[in-house]
């Protein structure tokens, strides 16, 4: 495509520009970098980087630091900040994979406005029980029930009534 057909364009990555009156034929990409995990209870910090490489070759490749120039995004719950410090928002029992992603506006002097957006997939690790804590009655006659609720503490000792699954056995 030229870039003057457009007035806006949002794309996935690497988007290729030929720009008008010239011969340059420049790729834009955008990374998300910064840790492939991330613990309960923990922040990881994220960058978001802008490379533009010159296909025919008439300028180097260039790589400039546009963190604070994005906009961040996650697909989980939990905060990520204008500087990309990510922060899941609770423990949950299972591990789960959040996509970071930063989309860049690219504007020319025409008038023409471009997103290029990066991303990173990155597993947010259950945080580790330390025990599980069981109310209810110590005994239960024959033939009657009883009922029991389990909360389960976690390392940073958080306590979660919710937790699930929890299978319960008769010893």
């Amino acid at each position: 495509f030229k870039l003057g057909d457009f007035t806006t364009l949002t794309a996935e990555l690497p988007v290729q520009l030929l720009l008008e009156g010239t011969t340059s034929n420049e790729a834009y990409t955008v990374f998300v970098q910064g840790p492939d995990s991330v613990k309960f209870g923990e922040t990881a910090n994220y960058r978001a980087k802008l490379q533009t490489v010159y296909q025919d070759a008439s300028e180097p490749t260039t790589v400039e630091d546009v963190t604070s120039l994005v906009a961040w995004s996650k697909n989980t719950d939990g905060n990520i900040s204008l500087t990309g410090a990510f922060t899941p928002a609770k423990p949950e029992p299972i591990s789960l994979v959040s996509t970071i992603s930063a989309v860049l506006t690219k504007s020319f002097g025409n008038g023409t406005t471009f997103n290029i957006q990066g991303s990173l997939d990155v597993t947010v690790l259950r945080m580790a029980v330390s025990s599980v804590l069981v109310d209810g009655p110590s005994r239960v006659k024959e033939n009657k029930t009883a009922d029991y609720t389990a909360k389960v503490v976690f390392m940073n000792g958080e306590i979660n009534s919710n937790y699930s699954p929890i299978n319960w056995s008769i010893l």
